[in-house]
Order: C-alpha cells, then structure tokens, then sequence
C-alpha cells in the first residue's frame, strides 16, 4: 500500500502565511513513484518566510523517509509570507488540496499524513473567509496593506474556507474519500487554530491559539483524532497567544524525533 504524509509549521516566521498568490503558485507538477508497503508520501508546507522546498519541517520527513525506505516527499508551492495572511492560507490550503487530490489520483493505494494546512484542507479554516467571523475586522486590518486581493483563486475556493457551513458539509468538503482512506497522519506545530482539550494535543500550552478553530470545525477535526499530533508550548506567540516568537520556532528541535516517530509509527499499522 502506499502512504502519503502531510507535515506544516504555522504563523509568525513559521506558519502558513501570507503574500497575495498568483495563479502559478497553487501550481505543482510532482512526478515521484506511488510508494509501496509501508513507505509513505510526505507532503510539506514550509513555515512563513521561508525558502521554496520544505523548509525547516524537511528534517522530520527525512526522519520519517529514513525509517521507511522507499517514501518520498514534496513542498507545496505557496506564498509563505505573514502579510497579508489570509491570502497565503487560502493559497496553501489550495495548493494542498491539489497535492493531496493529485497524488491519490495517480496513486489510490497510497496513504499520507499532513499539518495545520492539512486541518484547514479537511474541515476548513478558522472562519477567516466566513461572514460571521468576530476576528475579520482584525484580520482585515492586519491585511490591509493587500488590499484583500486574492489573485489566482476562484470565488469558490475563497468560500471554502468559510465555518459558516453544516458540520456535514464540513467533513466532506475538500477531500475525496480516497484521500481520507490513505490519510495516515496529520502533525501541527504551533497552529493558530489550537484549542485546549483536544485528545491529539500535545505540548503545555493551556491556552488557545491567536484564531481558535471554532466548534464546528473541532468537531470535524476530531474525526480525524487517532490519526492527528498538534504540538503547541506556553507562551508560544501563536498557538498560545503567548509571547515568545523562540517558543514558536523551537517545535522542530525539541519534538522533531517524536513527531516522525508518530508519523512512523501511524505508517506501519495502517
């Protein structure tokens, strides 16, 4: 069987973040073999600021490929940029969507595991996008210098992410049923969707994160409970609405070897 693994960093100059997109940067043209046995695919968002490729999550996929030979990875390509956010996310949730959809179609017996943009492709976003969203005048704001343009996405894929919709509509709205079967594995660090209290949490933060995933979007999520790690520490800046920008930025090194030992692990028993 083949696997497919989904791994992002999130916010600050980690995240999931922010430059209008244009057309070519949903865009990806993967071409590695359809893994077998326990080998996996690992798709990786790379956090904010960084560097096409798979940035600073790369270390745990090669973790992860090292104890499963045969796997492969791939970055997505977005915009990875903190201003404007709410661009970039819908970008990165986009691109991932077209990653995970392009993947399962050339190879439907593969499986695979994902992160914070891989929360907001199966049970949308934190309500960004959504009408009755309390944090848009903030996030306007903090995207005004964009104007709020969204070149290269559709009206429907910027609706997408709204909260607004039924929990039904929610759990099923992104993903074909094939890539749900394969999804081995999902793992967040510092996701400014936390929320305390989750059976998938890991980390000491007790508090939540900057844009709390509301209950709509939990519920979906949990779905999806055995299968997800989401990392986040006190005072991180993001995850905890804490503080400290090191907190934020130290997931890799101090739970880089759980994280793909838990990728790993989801892997062989799937």
């Amino acid at each position: 069987m083949v696997a497919l693994s989904l791994l992002a960093a999130i916010a600050s100059t980690l995240s999931l973040a922010a430059a209008a997109p244009t057309g070519n940067l949903v865009e990806r043209a993967d071409t590695s073999a359809c893994t077998t046995g326990s080998a996996i695919h690992i798709i990786v968002a790379r956090g904010s600021n960084e560097a096409q490729g798979e940035g600073v999550l790369g270390q745990i996929a090669t973790m992860v490929k090292s104890q499963l030979p045969g796997s492969t990875s791939e970055g997505i390509v977005y915009p990875a940029t903190l201003v404007p956010y709410a661009s970039s996310e819908a970008a990165g949730v986009a691109a991932l969507t077209n990653a995970i959809q392009s993947y399962t179609t050339r190879c439907p017996s593969s499986r695979y595991s994902g992160a914070h943009a891989v929360g907001d492709t199966l049970c949308g976003s934190f309500g960004i996008f959504g009408r009755s969203n309390e944090d848009f005048d903030a996030i306007e704001a903090l995207d005004a210098s964009s104007d709020w343009k969204y070149e290269g996405l559709s009206d429907a894929e910027i609706s997408a992410f709204s909260v607004d919709e039924p929990q039904s509509t929610l759990s099923e709205r992104a993903i074909s049923a094939t890539a749900n079967k394969n999804l081995v594995a999902i793992l967040l660090t510092g996701d400014p969707t936390w929320v305390p209290g989750q059976s998938y949490n890991a980390g000491t933060s007790t508090r939540q994160g900057i844009f709390p995933r509301p209950s709509s979007g939990l519920q979906c999520l949990n779905t999806f409970a055995s299968r997800t790690r989401s990392y986040c520490d006190a005072n991180d800046s993001v995850c905890a609405s804490g503080f400290s920008i090191a907190v934020h930025l130290s997931y890799v090194a101090k739970y880089g070897t759980e994280a793909a030992t838990f990728v790993v692990n989801k892997a062989r028993a799937a």
